[in-house]
């Protein structure tokens, strides 16, 4: 199914962590809101390589998957708000096409501290989002979703996990 002697794959292993450096794929994005009144906005994703293993746990050959459909839209940028949409469609480099792991967001923060966010993922793996308020100096997990089974995979659908978050 995966390609000749490849039985499985290396995990991350890790819990959920905003400053964790082990992961599939991630995003993030930053809104700055001036004294001047100008606003900038930046925005990162990242794809990690995914190792291939044998029987006896031998490193067999490693793969990044494609990050092309993984991206950012902006909405609006302004002196008073921030909105984007970003949508993620990364499968495991190894597989077929349809197992892809997938997840839409739409971000907005608002120079007064006000932010919403609102999307969905695939139940698998687990999803984890965090927001910095102040450049950093505080920090809040929004949500922690575990792994709920690989068989989630795919398009969303039904089956995915929405979210609604503002303050």
């Amino acid at each position: 199914m995966w390609g000749p002697k490849i039985t499985w794959f290396k995990e991350d292993n890790r819990t959920f962590s905003l400053t964790a450096e082990t992961y599939r794929s991630k995003a993030w994005g930053k809104a700055l809101y001036y004294s001047d009144g100008n606003t900038t906005h930046q925005y990162a994703q990242t794809v990690s390589p995914t190792t291939a293993y044998d029987a006896n746990y031998n490193a067999l050959v490693t793969l990044t998957a494609t990050d092309n459909y993984f991206n950012a839209i902006t909405n609006a940028l302004n002196p008073t708000n921030t909105d984007y949409t970003v949508y993620h469609k990364v499968g495991n480099p190894f597989a077929a096409a349809g197992g892809e792991i997938d997840y839409e967001m739409n971000a907005k923060t608002w120079r007064n501290g006000f932010y919403a966010f609102v999307g969905q993922h695939d139940r698998a793996p687990a999803h984890e989002l965090y927001i910095q308020i102040d450049n950093g100096a505080s920090n809040l997990q929004l949500f922690a979703h575990p792994n709920e089974g690989f068989d989630y995979l795919g398009a969303p659908s039904t089956l995915s996990r929405s979210y609604n978050i503002s303050n």
